[in-house]
């Protein structure tokens, strides 16, 4: 079996186990988000490391899991992209993503495929304060070489506006 399977498989149980019993406010099972996530990561050319922190990225936020936890099971590099994507409040994950993508770009690309699921989650409103955070992350998302996903998001959060307008 390729190593980089088993390890994917590794990554996805530890995920999966860490939200056990967690459901998300349109009822689904939680895992369902990482894993929509990790396909997005994945569409859009994500490697190996920034897939893994895609099906990782709210285990921290959500969980009893420590970031230490990430490091010692998955590396550094892992770690630090679900570091930079975890944070209380929009403000602070706004800094945060600002301040990590310099570091790794890789970052933003995990982050737009969290905000692309969330949008297109059917219980999705969109809350006037989350609009600045999304066109923060589109500008960014084009400003270090993502512009498909980018694009992408920016598609499905018009969509959104259209459809709903904001609270």
């Amino acid at each position: 079996m390729n190593s980089d399977f088993t390890e994917l498989c590794k990554v996805y149980r530890f995920t999966r186990e860490a939200h056990a019993g967690m459901t998300r406010k349109n009822g689904d099972s939680f895992i369902s988000h990482p894993k929509e996530v990790y396909r997005t990561v994945r569409d859009y050319g994500g490697d190996k490391i920034s897939r893994f922190a895609a099906l990782l990225h709210d285990v921290v936020e959500d969980t009893r899991f420590s970031l230490s936890d990430i490091e010692t099971k998955f590396g550094k590099e892992v770690s630090f992209i679900v570091d930079g994507l975890t944070g209380k409040g929009l403000e602070e994950v706004v800094e945060r993503l600002k301040e990590y993508s310099k570091r790794d770009k890789r970052v933003i690309l995990v982050r737009l495929g969290d905000i692309r699921h969330n949008l297109l989650t059917p219980i999705n409103t969109l809350k006037e304060r989350y609009k600045k955070y999304v066109e923060v992350a589109i500008i960014m998302g084009r400003e270090f070489g993502y512009e498909r996903i980018a694009d992408d998001v920016e598609r499905v959060y018009l969509e959104l506006i259209q459809k709903n307008g904001t609270r």
